[in-house]
């Protein structure tokens, strides 16, 4: 910009419109100074761009987005203010804080539901404060204000077009590029894995909840537990024989199944302590049903609607709620065991019986590895596959998701990521449960539970037998 002798204005405020802000090159990286042949440039913010600015970080095209977002950070770190402050050498930067008189709006006949009008009348109203030999411009490249502004004697400046960004691709050209896309992956033979329940992508599951017994009912178990648990009494002096005499056992009394009174005594003790842990582990117990209750089985599914298997699966899944990831079901808790009465010849455990691992025989080139629950997350899992074949469903070995409390029982995501050998690009999706909680119920005693727990084992037995 020149002054009325053809050399350079010596101070340039530019109020800078949006469409130069989201449109053209980043403003922070263009020396305005030496765009509007000034000397010095300052660019001024008014309250209506700020506002577009913060709309158009949530609206529009993605590149539009991006770009309003970084404006708006920059000016943060620049802590943009009514003050000028430098921005670059020349270059300042400031903003208005408050917003053109009604009056303003009438007398120029601007309307201010219009953001153009609102920015003219920015314009006009700082003019009005200003003083001095500075120029005051509109950095525009809209149509609109450049019609209206020269009736207002508010000259503007249309930035060189060198600074414009490319124009995103229209709605017809994004068409084109994505049916061009479509049709390379039809020609080419690439895998297309994704994981399902059971060809599902919601899994409903309800979930019981235990209250606690009722006195009577824990009053019950206990004198069951006793009737079950009598005292023993110590190996009497002599035994009647036939003939009603007498014969003393003294001299036997060392033998084996044979108890002293102070064996017997020893023993009802024991018996004793065991029934006020068995007490106490009544108590607990529908905290521990809930806690099993609580765990989630999930059977999950690979399935493939490519055109070629996918190799070497990596397939992550993260769990959108409180708890943690488990291998197997936990085991359900025993209740405390009375020790037998005392025998000398009773044959010992054989304890290298116990060492053995059987898991230690699993094969090296299994297709399926996993469920693998991760050390430092256990809200995730992993499983890796050699090979999912297209069209033929892989079903992962199962694995349970365990919550936190029941006040943690709420619908949630799995966020899952599956990379492939031979898949181009990670592919992550989710898959949603849906939770639902029954109506509180008086937990089964762990001797109903141990026990239809048995008969499960033995049909699953059977079934097996059958098979053969």
């Amino acid at each position: 910009m020149h002054d009325a002798g053809g050399s350079k204005a010596k101070r340039v405020f530019a109020f800078i419109d949006t469409n130069v802000l989201l449109h053209y090159r980043f403003f922070r990286d263009v020396n305005w100074a030496k765009e509007l042949s000034a000397e010095e440039a300052t660019l001024v913010f008014a309250p209506v761009v700020v506002e577009e600015l913060d709309k158009r970080k949530w609206a529009g095209a993605r590149r539009v987005r991006a770009r309003a977002r970084k404006v708006l950070k920059a000016l943060r770190v620049l802590q943009l203010s009514v003050t000028p402050l430098a921005m670059r050498e020349d270059v300042k930067i400031m903003a208005l804080d408050e917003e053109p008189r009604d009056v303003l709006f009438v007398r120029h006949r601007l309307q201010p539901r219009i953001s153009d009008d609102r920015l003219l009348a920015s314009v006009l109203a700082f003019m009005e404060k200003q003083h001095g030999s500075a120029a005051i411009v509109v950095l525009t490249a809209d149509m609109g204000l450049s019609l209206k502004a020269p009736t207002r004697q508010i000259d503007i400046v249309v930035p060189d077009d060198r600074l414009r960004m490319d124009d995103e691709p229209d709605e017809t050209e994004r068409r084109l590029i994505t049916a061009r896309r479509e049709l390379a992956a039809l020609r080419a033979v690439a895998p297309e894995p994704r994981l399902t329940f059971a060809g599902k992508s919601v899994l409903e599951y309800e979930m019981r909840r235990f209250g606690e017994f009722s006195a009577g009912r824990l009053a019950s178990l206990l004198e069951a537990w006793r009737s079950k648990h009598p005292y023993i009494s110590s190996t009497p002096d002599s035994i009647v024989v036939p003939g009603s005499s007498r014969f003393s056992l003294a001299s036997i009394k060392g033998l084996s199944g044979l108890l002293s009174e102070k064996d017997a005594t020893e023993h009802n003790a024991k018996i004793d302590r065991v029934y006020g842990e068995y007490e106490t582990f009544l108590r607990r117990w529908p905290i521990e049903l809930n806690a099993l209750a609580r765990c989630i089985e999930f059977r999950f599914v690979l399935e493939n609607e490519g055109t070629a298997p996918a190799d070497d699966v990596d397939l992550l899944i993260a769990a959108g709620a409180n708890g943690i990831w488990l291998d197997e079901f936990p085991k359900i808790p025993t209740a405390p065991v009375v020790p037998r009465p005392p025998n000398r010849f009773e044959l010992g455990s054989m304890p290298w019986m116990g060492s053995f691992d059987p898991s230690s025989l699993r094969r090296w080139d299994e297709p399926i590895d996993g469920p693998n629950v991760l050390e430092d997350d256990p809200q995730s899992v992993r499983y890796t596959v050699k090979r999912v074949k297209h069209h033929v469903p892989c079903v992962l070995p199962v694995v349970f998701f365990q919550l936190d409390s029941h006040e943690d029982i709420q619908s949630f995501k799995l966020q899952y990521r599956l990379v492939a050998a031979n898949l181009q690009e990670p592919k992550s999706d989710k898959l949603h449960v849906k939770l639902s909680v029954s109506t509180v119920v008086e937990p089964p005693s762990p001797e109903e539970l141990h026990r239809s727990k048995g008969d499960e084992d033995d049909d699953s037995a059977r079934d097996d037998d059958s098979h053969d």
